[in-house]
């Protein structure tokens, strides 16, 4: 899994790509979003565009970060998920919790 990150006037958009899966890239994205906190970043863009999978564990990392930039008044827009994806947070009911665009244009736009 690869994981970068941009800082766009206050926003951190957050790009990865690979498969979403928790348990092994979870903590580098929390760290990465931890940091961004420490720094008064209160809005975050995650760029779902190169995600090939997600499982369980890797909804629960997109829940942790989106609690966390709640507490702080902050918010997350999800940006691009592939078909499964869109499907998985339908199913779960995220997709009523998160903001999802069709690019990271619209995105910053949004926030």
């Amino acid at each position: 899994m690869n994981i970068g990150k941009v800082l766009y006037k206050d926003a951190l958009i957050i790009t990865m790509e690979g498969d979403l899966i928790g348990e092994n890239v979870g903590p580098d994205i929390l760290e990465v979003v931890n940091d961004a906190i420490e720094n008064e970043s209160k809005k975050v863009i995650i760029d779902l565009n190169g995600i090939r999978y997600m499982n369980s564990s890797g909804i629960g990392v997109l829940i942790t970060v989106h609690s966390k930039m709640k507490n702080i008044g902050g918010q997350v827009v999800l940006v691009n998920p592939n078909e499964e994806i869109v499907k998985i947070l339908e199913l779960t009911k995220l997709s009523q919790v998160f903001t999802i665009e069709k690019s990271i244009e619209v995105a910053k736009e949004s926030l």
